[in-house]
């Protein structure tokens, strides 16, 4: 004859107590049940894993996939659990008056590569998320130093956008064949400058004549030499034939913030004498075009605007 707990489907401690502080087994759904004096379900543990409760709301689970904390504010806390990483993820909630983002703390492994640690952000406009990732030394040696990414939308300091990342650059060591109307002497690939940003363009480092006494002039344009015109230098004078003359020159565009931009920028160089040439030096080094990330693209109202 079987016993007299072995037949029990349910069991209620203290026996017979129907609400208030309790605790529930229930073999028919394989579950257990705890309440509070208040009569309120706080915690269950079942098939699905373990859950706490304040008042009707479920404010944590564990289970196979993870933890999840949160309360009845929408904040949470989530620890995920998958093959190749784990992740927490963070979500605060709104806020009067206060902007907050929801993000997450992940580490992550790829076979045969790195590991790294990455924080990362919701986007607040729709565009794509910021994160920062770090990566442990590439080798063995103790002095290797670790490496750290940023991809985020822009820095800032004092509600001001840090600029300064290069996006976009052309060099060549060797210098360019002699020109005299305007003609492309470096290219810069195509690249999406993202709305409401500011660019710098830097160009270098020197220029030569073939005839004395005459002026060279850089241009910055888009696509061709048909393009739209982003930068035009003042006459750089050569006084003597052949001698490279310093030429270190930029300046400033901007991308309106209705709508990212995708384009190929070209340097031109031309003469301001007739039937004089003039070359792109690399000088002792390389001769170069880049563009920079630098900032709002209202801090640099003044520039062109790429369109």
């Amino acid at each position: 004859m079987r016993s007299l707990l072995a037949m029990l489907r349910t069991l209620v401690l203290p026996f017979g107590t129907v609400t208030g502080t309790r605790i529930i087994l229930d073999g028919v759904n394989g579950r257990i049940d705890i309440y509070n004096a208040a009569n309120q379900l706080i915690s269950r543990i079942d098939g699905s894993g373990y859950h706490l409760y304040d008042g009707a709301d479920e404010i944590s689970l564990i289970d196979s996939a993870g933890i999840i904390v949160k309360n009845t504010t929408g904040a949470y806390v989530q620890l995920v659990l998958d093959p190749d990483r784990a992740l927490v993820d963070m979500f605060p909630p709104p806020q009067v008056g206060h902007t907050y983002l929801s993000g997450a703390v992940v580490a992550e492994s790829y076979p045969g590569g790195p590991t790294a640690l990455a924080l990362i952000s919701t986007s607040v406009d729709g565009g794509a998320a910021g994160f920062v990732r770090l990566y442990g030394a590439s080798g063995p040696a103790p002095d290797q130093t670790t490496q750290l990414a940023c991809f985020v939308d822009h820095i800032r300091h004092n509600g001001n956008a840090i600029g300064g990342a290069l996006v976009q650059y052309s060099v060549d060591p060797a210098d360019s064949a002699g020109v005299t109307a305007e003609a492309i002497v470096l290219t810069l690939g195509s690249y999406t400058y993202k709305k409401g940003h500011g660019y710098r363009l830097v160009i270098g480092p020197a220029v030569s004549s073939g005839t004395a006494l005459t002026e060279a002039r850089f241009r910055v344009r888009k696509t061709n030499l048909a393009g739209q015109v982003l930068y035009d230098s003042a006459g750089i004078a050569c006084r003597a034939a052949g001698t490279a003359y310093e030429a270190r020159l930029g300046g400033e565009f901007q991308v309106d913030p209705g709508a990212d931009v995708t384009a190929s920028l070209v340097l031109t160089l031309s003469n301001l004498g007739a039937g004089n040439t003039v070359t792109h030096r690399a000088f002792t080094t390389n001769r170069y075009f880049y563009v920079q990330d630098a900032g709002d693209s209202e801090q640099y109202a003044f520039g062109p605007t790429l369109s």
